[in-house]
């Protein structure tokens, strides 16, 4: 039989004890020499507990660490509590958390009276721009004509221009005749002589030129994938609204340089501007090799032409008053 150790020992330990010989027994030990082991444990079941958890249990388990020994490896790695902020800290904390949201208030009205200002002075703009325009409305009953520029390579929008001319331009009129204006498209398929593609007359550039200013402040621009013809020279006379010609970069096509004096080089000045991009799937339908020849890219691919191209589109989509399709 087994002795009871002298004095009363904790439940924990009786509990412990009775596991380590239940454990010895299991084993299949038998011996004296095992059971006298777990009995001279038992009187370390009486070790001092700490927190709910006790310490001197090793000889009595037959599995599991033991308690009293180093740490876990889950305890090990266990992430130290952040020792509380003192007041002083904590109030220096919260003042500056308070401070950054003051900053951002006050960075965020700034913005928006940015905002506000810029609108303001974009429909003065506006005011002005208008009354350049159309002058002041006497009331007289007259009729007013607006010219809206028609620009793109000639070859492969000849069916937009159809369209504009003959469709679009006529139902707008009908719209708009209550108002007795009128709406006139400046198509320039049919309004160049030899004379002025020659080297005595005025000049394809200047002729395009002069048009655009008369038909201010509307413009419409068609853009296919043609970059269109680009002249040796830009030949254009002393006129000072066309001087700018005289020293920009060579190589650009008729079609960019109308794009150019129609609303690219004064980005700020209020303007009625479209682009219209053609999707280019519709080849799919033309089977004629030439003739979808006549819709591609007319210069080599990785060209300056190109580069000109893309330059002038992405220029087009960051214009404030340009508008995209």
């Amino acid at each position: 039989p087994i002795r009871r150790p002298t004095g009363a020992a904790t439940p924990l330990g009786r509990s412990s004890a009775m596991q380590g010989l239940g454990a010895a027994a299991a084993a299949g030990t038998g011996s004296q020499r095992s059971l006298g082991a777990a009995g001279s444990a038992a009187p370390r079941a009486r070790a001092t507990t700490t927190r709910g958890r006790t310490r001197g249990f090793s000889g009595l388990t037959s599995s599991g660490p033991d308690v009293g020994s180093a740490p876990s490896v889950a305890s090990s790695t266990r992430p130290r509590a952040r020792p509380p902020l003192s007041k002083a800290d904590s109030k220096a904390s919260r003042s500056k958390a308070a401070k950054a949201k003051r900053n951002e208030r006050k960075r965020e009205a700034e913005r928006q009276q940015e905002a506000r200002e810029r609108e303001g002075m974009m429909a003065e703009e506006w005011v002005s721009a208008r009354a350049s325009w159309w002058g002041s409305s006497s009331g007289d009953g007259k009729w007013k004509t607006v010219r809206v520029f028609i620009s793109s390579t000639f070859g492969d929008m000849m069916g937009e221009r159809d369209a504009l001319t003959r469709n679009v331009f006529p139902q707008l009129n009908s719209m708009i005749k209550s108002r007795r204006v009128r709406c006139l498209p400046v198509d320039l398929r049919w309004g160049l002589s030899s004379l002025d593609t020659s080297d005595e007359g005025l000049g394809a550039l200047e002729h395009c030129l002069l048009e655009i200013e008369a038909s201010r402040p509307f413009f419409l621009y068609l853009a296919g994938d043609r970059y269109g013809w680009t002249p040796p020279t830009y030949r254009v006379s002393d006129d000072p609204r066309f001087a700018w010609c005289k020293s920009f970069e060579a190589g650009h096509s008729i079609t960019d340089l109308e794009v150019q004096s129609g609303f690219l080089r004064k980005p700020y000045t209020p303007v009625h501007a479209w682009m219209y991009r053609r999707r280019p799937d519709f080849l799919v339908d033309v089977c004629d090799e030439d003739e979808q020849r006549m819709f591609q890219f007319d210069y080599a691919a990785g060209g300056p032409e190109e580069r000109m191209q893309r330059a002038l589109w992405r220029d087009i989509h960051d214009h404030p008053f340009a508008k995209t399709r």
